[in-house]
């Protein structure tokens, strides 16, 4: 029997590794250049980074956050992006084998709902710095989430391969559709948009994964949050409140972060509460 820190130390290894592609897909995705190719160079003297220059975290430290030939300072988004991707696949880890699962079945469960963690995680960095969440993730989030609901309906609470189509077609529409409206109302309220139509896709792409309820508990849980840490934010930090624009995106990232691990009790929790006073 193969002992858990085996497990993630090999998680952690390949979580090291995506996250290094995951910064260039941060990188280049608004610009809209290749993720493939050309290879990754410095982004003011364009000389290429050597493979012993790209290892994920020790070559920041090793060359003290710096390029070897030009000197210029290396961001810190780099090592944080690998090392949060490695944190959120080891909670995955955690906390599905504290559901229950294990085997195959659990390294299934972190690779699939670890691409969700990917696409929330590149969306939440872009949408920071650009405002904008690009539909290639949306699209590439989409399309994985219903070939693996097909492929291993389990994945998804389902036990053949219709209940894992319909759990991700559902999930697709009630994401777009709600936050869809949502956007419209908005616009009818403040005369203006309230956001663009990059947030209704990511939530498309939050439902392909997590089905139509989870998407329901993502936007209560994104919108309170954006509340109380956009208003913090706002108040604390920006003089001009007027013309404050706040991305939505890291708020329905997070939501969907918290609903993909702890969605059903929090469903249950609540049910709980409501149940009694109806009665």
């Amino acid at each position: 029997m193969i002992p858990p820190w085996f497990d993630m130390v090999l998680i952690s290894l390949i979580g090291l590794a995506v996250g290094s592609f995951l910064n260039v897909c941060i990188s280049r995705i608004p610009e809209e250049e290749s993720v493939v190719k050309p290879r990754s160079r410095c982004p003011r003297c364009h000389n290429l980074i050597e493979w012993y220059d790209n290892i994920p975290v020790i070559s920041y430290i090793i060359l003290r956050a710096r390029c070897r030939h030009c000197r210029e300072k290396i961001s810190v988004q780099y090592p944080l992006v690998e090392i949060g991707f490695v944190a959120m696949l080891l909670h995955l880890y955690h906390v599905f084998a504290q559901q229950g699962l294990s085997g195959h079945i659990l390294f299934l469960a972190v690779g699939y709902y670890g691409i969700l963690c990917a696409c929330l995680l590149v969306a939440t960095v872009i949408d920071l710095f650009h405002y904008i969440i690009p539909d290639e993730i949306n699209i590439v989030g989409i399309l994985i989430a219903l070939a693996g609901a097909v492929a291993f309906p389990v994945l998804v609470g389902g036990s053949t391969i219709f209940d894992g189509f319909i759990h991700s077609a559902v999930g697709i529409s009630a994401g777009f559709v709600l936050l869809r409206m949502v956007v419209w109302i908005g616009a009818l309220i403040f005369r203006k948009d309230a956001m663009g139509l990059g947030d209704p896709k990511f939530l498309a792409m939050i439902g392909a994964f997590l089905g139509w309820k989870q998407v329901l508990l993502v936007i209560f849980l994104s919108s309170s949050l954006g509340a109380l840490i956009g208003g913090l934010f706002v108040i604390l930090f920006r003089k001009n409140k007027k013309d404050t624009v706040i991305p939505y995106g890291p708020f329905l990232a997070l939501g969907a972060y918290i609903s993909m691990l702890y969605g059903d009790d929090l469903i249950k929790w609540y049910f709980s509460l409501v149940q009694p006073n109806m009665q």
